[in-house]
């Protein structure tokens, strides 16, 4: 997306623009689904949290184990795993997921471009300050 922006300052026109890429971060596996909740076989109530995921719960690494595909797909490593556990009980938990609601963008790499020309944000700022210092024309 790019917003351009023309200013008269000090006699001359400048041309702004601002180039805005968007970065798709849509997850094409499960998410967590935010209204899981759970109560183990020892009684602990176990639910998803925006701010920590799962904060009755903790990782747990596997012991190291060879490589578990066949002998033809087989990449030679050893290989670790991990699950979630309740922290009083040590059950192990596997939260609800769902499939990611919609398409998720973020901002990716902004430029900025002067009069044609690569620029930095700096430099079109002073150049929006002074405009604004001095009016329109």
């Amino acid at each position: 997306m790019t917003d351009k922006l023309m200013l008269r300052v000090g006699g001359r026109d400048h041309l702004i623009e601002i180039r805005r890429a968007y970065v798709d971060v849509t997850s094409v596996g499960p998410v967590p689904d935010k209204h899981w909740t759970y109560t183990d076989l020892a009684g602990h109530e176990h639910a998803y949290d925006p701010a920590n995921h799962y904060p009755s719960l903790g990782s747990v690494l596997s012991e190291p184990y060879p490589c578990p595909y066949g002998p033809y797909d087989c990449c030679g490593d050893m290989h670790i795993s991990t699950h979630l556990e309740c922290l009083h009980c040590g059950e192990r938990i596997d939260p609800g997921t769902t499939t990611a609601p919609s398409r998720t963008v973020m901002n990716g790499r902004v430029e900025f471009i002067l009069n044609g020309e690569p620029s930095t944000e700096e430099e079109c700022r002073a150049l929006l300050e002074a405009f604004k210092r001095e009016g329109p024309s």
